[in-house]
């Protein structure tokens, strides 16, 4: 006799939870506490709504910023940065690519 041992297994699932995003002073408040920080910039643009590795793709090259004040600047996300699952981060820096060239 058959059985599919499905039915009977205990699967993962994984519950739904709302998102609560900050609020424009909690937003405020990250940006005046990051302003020092050697990663100040990441968290601006992260604010934007951009996942993590887009803002770590970023090159100067994507983005124009107007010379006139004003004016709005574009920032264009053409690519992202991800850790390949085989490397634990520590490789030869001589390897490491850079696609903003």
């Amino acid at each position: 006799m058959l059985r599919n041992p499905i039915k009977v297994a205990d699967t993962p699932h994984d519950e739904a939870t709302e998102i609560d995003p900050y609020d424009r002073a909690q937003m405020v408040a990250l940006l005046v506490a990051a302003g020092g920080e050697r990663n100040a910039a990441r968290w601006t643009v992260g604010m934007l709504g951009l996942r993590q590795g887009e803002v770590l793709g970023l090159c100067w090259n994507d983005l124009d910023i107007p010379s006139t004040p004003g004016n709005r600047g574009v920032m264009i996300v053409r690519r992202q940065l991800r850790r390949a699952g085989w490397r634990h981060g520590c490789a030869d820096p001589s390897k490491w690519r850079d696609d903003c060239g």
